[in-house]
């Protein structure tokens, strides 16, 4: 798969997701009657009200084999693990879910992840720079399940671009 294609499902991917998410299960409890929407890595104020959090979502690809070691990595270091939920709760992340989206028709599988917070760009950093030793082995985990380097690489956050809700 040639870098533009990649890239193109990528994008793809990660604006399918939003799109979803924006529609269906953005946290209603922490939102005034007026939304203010997180928009170009801030959060927006409108009328004086603000979204305390967001369920912020993401895609990875997941590298050959990469399903076998996040199974094994959910049950030995996220269910019941202290550590895990220390660092989330430093990272100011209070919900954490991943799906695994199958795409027969790419020959590849991605994670979809979901996060509550109230800023991602922070929670991204802790993640990234944590001296706790869970957090190291996570970001290993993560260049060995999906070949991504946090520490080394400046994660840019999405963009909400549709945040329809009836």
């Amino acid at each position: 798969m040639t870098e533009i294609n990649r890239f193109t499902l990528i994008v793809a991917a990660i604006l399918a997701v939003l799109i979803y998410v924006a529609s269906t299960t953005l946290n209603t409890e922490s939102i005034a009657t007026t939304t203010a929407i997180p928009t170009n890595n801030s959060l927006s104020e409108t009328n004086n009200t603000k979204l305390t959090s967001t369920n912020y979502c993401f895609t990875i690809p997941i590298l050959p084999g990469g399903i076998e070691l996040m199974k094994k990595w959910n049950e030995e270091n996220i269910v019941n693990n202290k550590e895990h939920d220390a660092v989330f709760m430093t990272a100011g992340i209070t919900h954490e879910q991943v799906w695994i989206q199958h795409l027969p028709q790419q020959n590849q599988d991605f994670a979809v992840v979901c996060y509550e917070t109230s800023d991602p760009e922070q929670s991204f950093k802790v993640l990234a720079t944590s001296d706790e030793p869970w957090a190291a082995k996570f970001r290993e985990h993560l260049k060995n399940a999906h070949g991504l380097d946090i520490a080394q690489t400046s994660i840019k956050l999405n963009e909400l671009l549709i945040n329809w809700k009836k």
